[in-house]
């Protein structure tokens, strides 16, 4: 059985590969570049310009910051490894009292939405150039996309 497979490797190996997904090798091999650009070229600053008050669902999350052992209740030490988290785009989302969709998370759209659907937090085009920032948004949300579809 396929998820069994899958399972074995995740607890023994700690990743798997997968093939025959259907996904573009374009939208993977430009998620690579963009994640190496953000995570090891770019300078702290525009790592940090991602940071969110809730690290663990949205944004970049420095060296040394998170402790995966806490989740499961064991003690150690946190974690060496840079992180950056999305998911599904929070903005556009209809409230109640207007016609009109947002373009900014205000209180009101907030309040309606759960943790999990936090914003994305990019980098800004003044901290790391309109080149790179919108390359590195573009290639992680069609990423993203790929493999919601892919999960489907």
């Amino acid at each position: 059985d396929c998820s069994a497979k899958l399972s074995k490797m995740l607890q023994t190996d700690g990743f798997a590969l997968v093939r025959g997904t259907g996904m573009s090798r374009s939208v993977c091999e430009n998620a690579l570049i963009a994640a190496k650009l953000f995570l090891h070229d770019a300078e702290e600053p525009v790592r940090r310009s991602c940071l969110t008050k809730d690290r663990a669902r949205r944004g970049y999350s420095p060296m040394c910051t998170e402790n995966f052992a806490s989740l499961i209740g064991e003690h150690g030490p946190n974690d060496l490894v840079k992180k950056y988290r999305v998911g599904p785009e929070a903005l556009n989302v209809m409230h109640s009292d207007s016609d009109k969709s947002s373009t900014s998370i205000g209180e009101e759209v907030k309040s309606v939405l759960s943790s999990l659907h936090q914003p994305n937090a990019w980098p800004d085009h003044k901290n790391w150039g309109a080149e790179l920032s919108t390359f590195f948004k573009e290639s992680i949300r069609k990423y993203y996309e790929s493999m919601c579809k892919i999960a489907d």
